[in-house]
This record gives structure tokens, sequence and C-alpha cells, in this order.
């Protein structure tokens, strides 16, 4: 079955009541405070990206952008169809995405669009038993 891998700073975890959720649904999760740990047994990325207001100081959230980027060498031992999704690097919003994963072959964020985003909610809705069919 399908495992989420939540991984993201302290700050930042899921809320607890949406996993309690998760887990009243049998969705299958683990929460993770760095993505080396786990990158290997990933399909699929989506990063949301770490945004300035969301810590208490900016020495915590320049801490977290080192600490949970992406680039290419994090992409050492992915599976080959790994897909990365998520805000556009070189955004002036997102700075824990490396410009340098432009061409990879794992990267689709260009590819994605709006009716995307609906999709990855439908599905998450679904595989989470939280939306009917």
């Amino acid at each position: 079955s399908p495992r989420i891998y939540f991984v993201s700073p302290e700050e930042l975890q899921f809320p607890i009541d949406k996993l309690k959720e998760l887990n009243s649904k049998r969705v299958v999760f683990t929460e993770h405070d760095n993505i080396e740990g786990v990158i290997s047994n990933i399909d699929v990325i989506f990063s949301f990206g770490l945004q300035r207001n969301d810590f208490r100081d900016v020495s915590e959230y320049n801490a977290s952008i080192k600490r949970f980027s992406i680039n290419n060498n994090t992409l050492h031992g992915v599976k080959e169809n790994l897909a990365i999704f998520g805000e556009l690097p070189n955004s002036l919003f997102s700075r824990d995405v490396d410009n340098g994963l432009d061409k990879s072959k794992h990267s689709q964020y260009y590819m994605q669009s709006l009716s995307s985003l609906y999709t990855w909610e439908a599905l998450l809705g679904l595989s989470s038993g939280m939306v009917q069919k």
C-alpha cells in the first residue's frame, strides 16, 4: 500500500489532528526531520516551499533552508522514476529547490499546471479516504 513521508522542520510538522484523521482512515505515513533517510524510497516529492513567516526568526529559517533544500546531491540514490513537483526553483519565493534541478530528469515542476494541483488533491483525498468516490 502507498506510504506518505512527511518531511519537514519541527515547526512545520503536519498538525496532530490531521495525523489522527489519516490514522483513522488507515493511511500509512511516517514523519521525518530529514529527507536523506527516506529519499531512496520515495516515488514523488512535492515541495511546498519554506516561507520565512513560518519561523520564529530568520536564523531558524536559514538553517531550515540549508537542511531541507533539494538539489542534485540530494538526489543521489533515488528511484529511476522519481518525480519532483512543487514551486518553481527559480521563483523569488522558493529557496529550498535548487535551480540546478531545472535540467534533472526528475523535475516535473515546469510540466505542472493548475489542473495538476487539483489532481494531487483528489488523489490524496481518495487515497486517505477523506474523499469518497
